[in-house]
């Protein structure tokens, strides 16, 4: 029992220097967040940050961790839900769209992603990762027909996330309304490169849909 104690006493104290941290990694670079700003915005000593974190790296790639854990359940739980490849792809751009706007640790991520690489890790990071995940996703694609047989789903992945990673930069996350349409624009805008001519009107639609649908719960929550 007390060792049960100590230990949700350490997860609470973890997750308060990480929920610190996240706020201000959100809005600003690495270089210029000093570990004495994370501590001062809770009860928790410098001590017990190093206890947990090791420097102020670990404490960013840990955030940037977290934040690809809960894309990756994410994703899993689109892929269970049996729709076709590029549907599936869409789902997942607008959940992660969605994240972008609402969740602190997303934002964190995305400024962190870069800085926190150590030398020579190249191909690691959650942006890496989504790319590798959508070339299985779109090789499913063009087996359902949503996607032209002529198409490289490595090419594609690269290309699609490239787009919405570079949506993002160029948009103001906090007007979700805004980000969520101009996400919307550049896959409508796309879609007709490379999508099967006899699938381009439902999945315009669809993205249309999904789009409307992420704007109405971003207002409702």
């Amino acid at each position: 029992m007390i060792n049960q104690d100590a230990d949700t006493r350490a997860e609470i104290t973890r997750q308060k220097i990480m929920d610190s941290a996240a706020g201000h990694f959100a809005r600003r670079a690495f270089a210029s967040v000093s570990v004495d700003e994370v501590i001062a915005d809770t009860d928790v000593s410098k001590g017990a940050l190093y206890f947990h974190f090791q420097s102020k790296h670990a404490l960013a790639r840990a955030l940037v961790e977290h934040h690809a854990a809960a894309v990756r359940a994410g994703t899993m739980e689109l892929l269970a839900h049996g729709g076709s490849g590029l549907e599936t792809m869409v789902e997942i751009t607008f959940m992660v769209a969605t994240l972008d706007v609402c969740d602190v640790y997303a934002r964190a991520s995305a400024n962190l992603e870069s800085e926190v690489r150590r030398p020579g890790e190249h191909g690691t990071g959650p942006v890496d990762e989504w790319v590798k995940g959508s070339i299985t996703v779109l090789e499913q694609a063009i087996a359902d027909g949503d996607v032209r047989a002529d198409c490289d789903p490595e090419v594609l992945a690269h290309v699609l996330v490239g787009h919405y990673v570079g949506m993002r930069q160029v948009s103001d996350l906090d007007d979700a309304p805004s980000f969520l349409t101009n996400v919307r624009d550049s896959w409508c805008t796309t879609l007709p490169g490379f999508a099967s001519p006899d699938r381009l009107d439902y999945l315009l639609q669809f993205t249309t849909r999904r789009a409307a649908a992420a704007i109405r719960s971003i207002a409702r929550g």
